[in-house]
């Protein structure tokens, strides 16, 4: 197997690059230094070497060069050395632990003072394991024993990556201090605008200021570019957008939100944050707001600028309720987070309040107007009503009255301390009398009819309503209440008219009292029950009904008083015992602090008996749809499946349901024999017994078929016949013939264990079922000979095609045989490749007819035992477009024409005649073209003896990417396996093309 590569990281530390080692790995373990110096270039490093002996510094460098590092060394073998080299900057310390004047532990402790981190490993030639503790303690990266350098590598590779790995950890904590401090000021100027909006808001004089500092706000602390604020009604559960803006090249644009309609809390940004009183931050604007099917509201006159990709809606909330949101968005995508939840809450707060305010502020004005407006308007009422209005104190003296009142008492001059209300609403003694009303609690009203005197004009009836003020007037409201007397009079006359009314009804008028007594009715209930007035007014209206049907009445009269109406359907009877059906309707009649029943009944006998009529009908109908719905269903199955039992089936079925018969079947007629088969039985309490096929005349059914009309039997002639098959228990039978376009298709068999319904539409019915069934066979038997035709045809053609292949193969001797071994290749290879079945017998046949188009080329160049000049090469090309042209007419052809003209196509291009490349060429061409040179490497030519397997396996794999397709070469040889032999890879052309 090749070998595998594994590239470890290029480490930079502090400008100088370091690039670890390459490491080859096959079968057989690590490869040689040779082989690692060819295969990768040595990595820099800097390094420092503690050592008082120049053979194992020697030693120590050889070994970094076999790990793969280009040391760039300094030696010291003192502490002073030591301490100067310090200066220098080095990637690596290699230090002995003993030294003359220092030991490895002492050089740690050097680095840890100075503040240096330089990975350190000791390398000592004997050493104690309190010694590597006390080295690892004070930072050693590793320690290794002298005698086992090879490991030298792998430990200089750790410490490089413990350093680094402390370097990036030095980073991050400057970076996270620089983040702190970051922060630190972001909050401070946070803390600052938070402090101007919440000015702002609380000086703001209206809604809509506030919502323009809250976007100021938001358009400095989030990158959301337009704004959408909408209040909320826990009681409609409905949206109403408040204001909404945004900012397009720079500019504020406002819009105005009445043009909105109020939305519902659907699962939105802003119904989620509503619902659940937190900040909803959504990263993809049209995943969880578009593809839910819900509203989205864009803002801004630029469409391509303001469609929202990201989006962050917050809760507006006052005293824990939640009276709103507003929603942010931006056109870019993902922009918002968590950062921005803490300060659009704070500035959602101060909104929030701020908005509460001016709500508290607006409805002070509004109460305000309001108790104007009240103030005003119940001045207008006092001076434009149409009831006289006067105020007066204990002594009958006026201090106000209304213009209504003065034109009541007849005068429209002087101030209303000029009247005593004694003059003109009473008639006693003004010295003496006290007012009837002087003692009335405040509160409390007097009603009365009384008459008003006017000096010049006649006395006037009117109601007068009294009640006393709390600062102790009487005010006295007077109605004008003679076109009331009038009215009065005129109700007497409506009365007679109301009554002539009620005993014109077509029906019963009746009104029951709570104690279930007739206290009025018309004269329909004398003329219908016979009974006299008097006799009516000591009944019982539960009287004029049977013992049977009272419960239900008095049902319905308690209905009408609880819920205020009901209905009934009764036998009214009448005096001489006579019922006749009615249909009552009472209503429930509030009259004098009662509760009455009023209703009244309709004659329903002729109703009675008209939706008698139309329950037969809608049988009827119902029948008939049914019947028209089975013929359906059989058209269904006649036109959805060719299976003729199936169909039949369902023509049973139909018979049996809709024919209420007890057992049924169908035979179908043979032609060729005068044959009657029975094919299909439904029904029958046992196998059908008795033969299973009929000649044509012989027995009910022969009869019916050669007759071609229907045959009735019943009782004892019915057993006498082979034909019912011993079913004893029918007693009616029949048969129907089956004849669709003049030609007999079958008979159809009716049994019955009682007599058959025999009525013109049932027997209509069952000979719309008998040529439904009819059409159902024909059409069976018409599909069969038309898949009969279709396969000898396509045999016929498979059969030519290859009698084509045998004359071209007997035409260039060369290749006799070729054609059908390619075939069978081509045709096994693309089952391998999982084309499917429909398309392998194109594919076989235009393998079949590959070469087609040679039948233009001339015989001299065709059978050629020599190679062919550059001239001749060119008339042979021209094989594959001539194959083209003569197939491509046959439609029939047509979808195997890929073969015969691309399987000279080659991988890279350079096939002919299209030079088509790669996947451009057909797959069943690319398919063939394996087969094809396979067959012709392995096959004897003149001009060469044919290759073996192994050989013709190599060429191949060598041509795949180039000549053929590297997907289709791999799965040819998944299906032949390389042999041993000869496995040369000469360079012969495999094919004279």
């Amino acid at each position: 197997m090749a070998a595998v590569l594994l590239q470890l990281a290029v480490i930079r530390l502090g400008g100088l690059e370091r690039v670890e080692s390459r490491l080859h790995f096959n079968g057989s373990g690590l490869l040689n230094d040779e082989q690692l110096n060819r295969e990768a270039a040595r990595a820099q490093l800097r390094v420092l070497i503690l050592e008082d002996k120049e053979t194992d510094t020697i030693l120590l460098l050889r070994a970094l060069r076999r790990s793969n590092f280009d040391p760039v060394p300094r030696v010291v073998a003192s502490k002073s050395g030591f301490l100067d080299a310090l200066e220098d900057e080095f990637d690596l310390i290699l230090a002995d632990y003993s030294l003359e004047d220092m030991n490895g532990a002492d050089a740690l402790r050097i680095l840890g003072e100075r503040g240096l981190d330089i990975p350190v490993i000791i390398v000592t030639g004997t050493v104690t394991e309190e010694v590597v503790v006390e080295c690892m303690r004070l930072g050693a990266a590793d320690y290794l024993l002298k005698d086992r350098l090879a490991r030298l590598g792998e430990a200089i590779k750790g410490a490089l990556r413990a350093w680094e790995l402390r370097e990036e950890n030095r980073v991050a904590e400057r970076e996270l201090e620089a983040a702190r401090e970051q922060a630190q000021r972001d909050y401070l100027a946070l803390l600052d605008r938070l402090a101007g909006l919440a000015e702002q808001v609380g000086l703001a004089p209206d809604a809509r200021s506030v919502y323009r500092a809250l976007f100021d706000f938001c358009i400095w602390s989030t990158p959301a570019d337009s704004i959408f604020v909408a209040s909320f009604d826990h009681e409609t559960e409905l949206r109403t957008c408040e204001y909404t803006a945004g900012v397009v090249s720079g500019v504020y644009e406002e819009h105005d939100p009445a043009e909105l309609p109020k939305m519902p809390l659907h699962d939105s940004p802003q119904g989620r944050a509503i619902k659940s009183a937190e900040v909803v931050l959504v990263r993809d604007y049209r995943a969880e707001v578009v593809e839910l099917g819900l509203p989205v509201v864009e803002l801004g006159s630029d469409v391509d600028v303001n469609k929202a990709k990201s989006a962050v809606a917050v809760p507006l909330r006052v005293a824990g309720r939640t009276i709103g949101a507003f929603e942010l968005q931006s056109t870019k995508p993902a922009v918002f987070d968590e950062s921005h939840i803490t300060p659009l809450a704070m500035a959602a707060n101060h909104a929030a309040i701020a908005l509460e305010n001016v709500r508290l502020l607006d409805r002070e004005r509004e109460q305000r107007r309001l108790a104007e407006t009240s103030e005003r308007r119940y001045r207008d009422l006092v001076e434009q009503a149409s009831d006289g209005i006067v105020v007066f104190d204990e002594d009958g003296s006026v201090s106000q009255m209304n213009p209504m009142m003065r034109g009541l008492i007849g005068t429209d001059s002087g101030g209303d301390d000029a009247y005593n209300i004694r003059n003109w609403l009473f008639d006693r003694d003004s010295n003496t009398w006290t007012l009837p009303f002087t003692r009335l609690d405040a509160g409390h009203t007097v009603l009365n009819e009384r008459r008003v005197r006017r000096p010049h004009a006649d006395d006037l009836p009117v109601e007068t309503n009294t009640r006393k003020l709390a600062d102790g007037n009487y005010q006295t409201i007077v109605r004008d209440i003679s076109e009331r007397k009038r009215a009065a009079e005129a109700l007497l006359e409506e009365k007679r008219f109301s009554d002539t009314v009620i005993n014109s009804l077509p029906g019963v008028f009746y009104v029951v009292d709570e104690d279930y007594r007739l206290v009025r009715w018309n004269n329909n209930v004398n003329a219908v029950t016979g009974y006299s007035e008097s006799e009516i007014a000591t009944m019982s209206p539960l009287d004029f009904f049977s013992d049977e049907q009272r419960p239900l009445l008095q049902d319905r009269i308690r209905s009408v008083v609880e819920d205020g109406s009901a209905t009934a359907l009764a036998r009214l009877r009448g005096k001489d015992g006579r019922e006749t059906p009615y249909f009552f309707s009472s209503v429930r009649l509030l009259a004098g602090g009662r509760t009455f029943v009023m209703g009244t009944g309709l004659d329903v006998s002729q109703q009675q008996q008209a939706e008698e009529r139309e329950r037969e009908l809608n049988l009827e109908l119902e029948k008939r749809l049914a019947r028209l719905s089975a013929l359906h269903e059989i058209d269904m199955a006649i036109t959805g499946s060719v299976d003729l039992r199936l169909t039949l089936n369902v023509v049973l079925d139909k018979v049996v349901r809709e024919l209420e018969a007890d057992a049924c079947s169908v035979w179908v007629y043979e032609e060729p024999n005068q044959r009657l088969d029975r094919l299909a039985s439904k029904g029958f309490t046992s196998d059908r017994s008795g033969p299973a096929d009929a000649r044509l005349g012989d027995g009910p059914v022969g009869r019916c078929g050669l007759e071609r009309r229907i045959v009735r039997l019943a009782g004892n002639q019915l057993a006498r016949e082979p034909v019912a098959g011993g079913e004893s228990e029918f007693s009616d039978y029949l048969a129907v013939p089956l004849v669709s376009k003049g030609k007999l298709q079958g008979v159809l068999e009716v049994f019955g264990r009682s007599e058959l319904e025999s009525a013109g539409d049932w027997l209509e019915f069952l000979e719309a079922l008998a040529l439904q069934t009819a059409i159902a066979i024909d059409n069976v038997m018409l599909f069969q000979g038309l898949e009969r035709s279709a396969s000898e045809l396509a045999l016929a053609y498979d059969a030519t095609i290859e009698g084509w292949a045998r004359a071209l193969d007997l035409r260039d001797h060369e290749t006799e045989g070729h054609s059908r071994r390619v075939t069978e290749i081509t045709e096994s290879l693309a089952r391998h490749m999982g084309v499917a079945e429909s398309d392998l017998a194109h594919i076989r046949r235009g393998a079949l007819l590959h070469d087609i188009g040679k039948l233009g080329v001339p015989d001299a160049i065709l059978a050629k035992p020599a190679e062919l000049s550059d001239e001749e090469r060119e008339v042979m090309k021209k094989h594959a477009r001539l194959g083209y042209e003569l197939l491509y007419p046959v439609t029939f052809l047509r979808p195997a024409i890929d073969i015969p003209y691309c399987h000279h196509e080659k991988w890279d291009g350079s096939g002919y005649p299209r030079g088509l490349r790669g996947e451009e060429i057909p797959l069943p061409a690319r398919i063939f073209a394996v087969a094809d040179v396979f067959d012709a490497v392995t096959s004897n030519r003149p001009y060469r003896r044919a290759w073996s397997v192994a050989r013709a396996l190599d060429y191949l794999a060598d041509g795949a990417g180039e000549q053929f397709d590297p997907q289709v070469v791999r799965a040819f040889l998944e299906l032949y396996r390389r042999e041993d032999g000869d496995r040369s890879s000469g360079g012969a052309t495999p094919e004279r093309e």
